[in-house]
């Protein structure tokens, strides 16, 4: 979001209106836009990612966007929690290859080995990130360690696992974007 520092409304400031743009969402990137630096201090109180001097040309502005769309492409290795059947599971999301939901338990696929808890297939969708997709009514993948994909079948760690046709479109989707968002 670009804020400017000095709004036409003389009761609130831009820090204002990012203050309350904090309070709803942490994660948003905030940009102010100044024509002094005096104000970048204050930046701080709502963890603004950047300030932009005025006047700015089309070109300086284009290539900070850019530059701030990649930052925030860069994920970062979320570290999951698990309450599984024998163990408190953390993991990070970089380590698991895949979920298979059957029932009422989830078996996690990691490099460390196989954990099973109890849980559904949408708490799984609601904490991973866009590098998860779904390929069928009981599996999720992890798009980074996808070997192939041949058919309707997905190639993790040598494991073959079956893309429905009810899923194949969405997965598709999601495979493309993410696809786009790590060519460098």
């Amino acid at each position: 979001i670009l804020i400017d520092i000095i709004l036409d409304n003389q009761k609130e400031t831009g820090f204002d209106v990012a203050k309350y743009i904090r309070e709803q969402n942490e994660k948003v990137a905030i940009v102010f836009i100044t024509k002094t630096v005096s104000f970048a201090i204050k930046g701080y109180e709502v963890n603004a990612l950047d300030y932009v001097l005025k006047p700015l040309s089309y070109e300086d502005l284009s290539l900070k966007l850019k530059k701030y769309i990649a930052s925030l492409l860069q994920e970062k290795d979320i570290l999951l929690t698990f309450k599984c059947v024998d163990c408190l599971l953390k993991v990070k999301e970089s380590e698991i290859f895949y979920f298979d939901i059957y029932s009422q338990y989830i078996d996690i696929y990691t490099a460390k080995g196989i954990y099973k808890c109890r849980g559904k297939i949408s708490d799984i969708e609601k904490i991973v990130s866009s590098s998860f997709a779904r390929i069928s009514r009981n599996c999720i993948i992890n798009l980074k360690h996808l070997d192939e994909v041949k058919k309707d079948n997905a190639y993790i760690n040598n494991t073959l696992l079956k893309i429905t046709d009810n899923y194949k479109k969405s997965f598709l989707k999601s495979f493309n974007l993410y696809l786009i968002s790590h060519v460098k």
